[in-house]
């Protein structure tokens, strides 16, 4: 780092007045010897000076970039989670219903839609989709897992022989595109049974949570 020193002399101060001159006896100092002298001191000043000109120089350089470098608090991540289950039963499924689970206890993001039960992925990511099917004492019902209308997974569950409530549930790993939809529906050749529902019950229920987003 180049360090410039700036030393303006007042010309008046070196003029060599009559009441200047030095006692007798002593020898007067040349011009040369006051404008050295003047410079050393000059000098002593400067390095005095030079720590604190550097921190007021780096201060002013900080500020002056802080304006393009300063950190911005970083977006906090999306929270995308919900939990709804059955409260009413559905007595006779139609052909491909989708299944509106209306009890929600979790829905973090507002991306399940009780309307029409179907949920959309807010942004692309890693989700874990969970559902539960429980079929009452002496039925048996069957539901497929939709992904934006293509079958991803099956669910059953037969209490004819069981003598109580028969359940089966799934928990899978989607990774999920921004608008991807996810919902339960009838499958096929299963129209017309029986699907329990319960209020606090969730015998059936549907779930997702985003683990991240990618």
């Amino acid at each position: 780092m180049d360090i410039k020193i700036d030393i303006d002399i007042d010309t008046d101060s070196l003029d060599l007045m009559d009441d200047d001159m030095p006692p007798c006896g002593q020898t007067a100092r040349s011009d040369m010897e006051i404008v050295q002298d003047t410079i050393a001191e000059v000098r002593k000043l400067n390095d005095t000076r030079f720590p604190l000109l550097t921190l007021i120089h780096r201060m002013k350089f900080d500020r002056e970039n802080s304006k393009f470098s300063s950190p911005t608090s970083p977006t906090p991540p999306m929270k995308v989670a919900f939990a709804a289950g059955l409260s009413t039963t559905i007595n006779s499924l139609g052909s491909h219903q989708a299944i509106e689970y209306d009890e929600v206890i979790t829905n973090e993001g507002k991306a399940y839609d009780t309307r029409h039960g179907h949920f959309t992925a807010p942004m692309k990511g890693l989700y874990l989709i969970s559902a539960t099917i429980t079929a009452a004492e002496g039925k048996y019902v069957a539901l497929e897992l939709i992904k934006n209308g293509q079958r991803t997974a099956v669910m059953y569950a037969d209490s004819r022989s069981a003598g109580h409530y028969s359940s089966q549930s799934r928990t899978l790993p989607y990774v999920l595109e921004q608008g991807d939809m996810v919902w339960l529906r009838t499958f096929p050749g299963y129209n017309g049974h029986k699907l329990d529902g319960s209020a606090h019950s969730f015998y059936n229920c549907f779930a997702a949570v985003l683990l991240f987003p990618m």
